[in-house]
């Protein structure tokens, strides 16, 4: 499982000021809002959006595919 932290996460009308994406085999599993320093988080400068494909919730940063 990967962490990652941005400035805004974006999953459909939701925007979380700062948030957080946890990715697993390219799936997300979890969004929520950034509260409080978290262990072994990546930070990511800019806008990490969140987007259902084929039944899974994929999570992009400057059109990268997060693993």
């Amino acid at each position: 499982m990967n962490r990652y932290a941005a400035n805004r996460v974006v999953v459909g009308p939701k925007v979380f000021l700062p948030g957080v994406v946890e990715v697993c085999n390219e799936s997300v599993t979890a969004y929520y809002q950034l509260t409080e320093e978290l262990a072994k988080t990546k930070w990511l400068v800019g806008t990490i959006h969140v987007s259902k494909e084929n039944e899974n919730l994929r999570a992009y940063w400057n059109n990268l595919l997060l693993v």
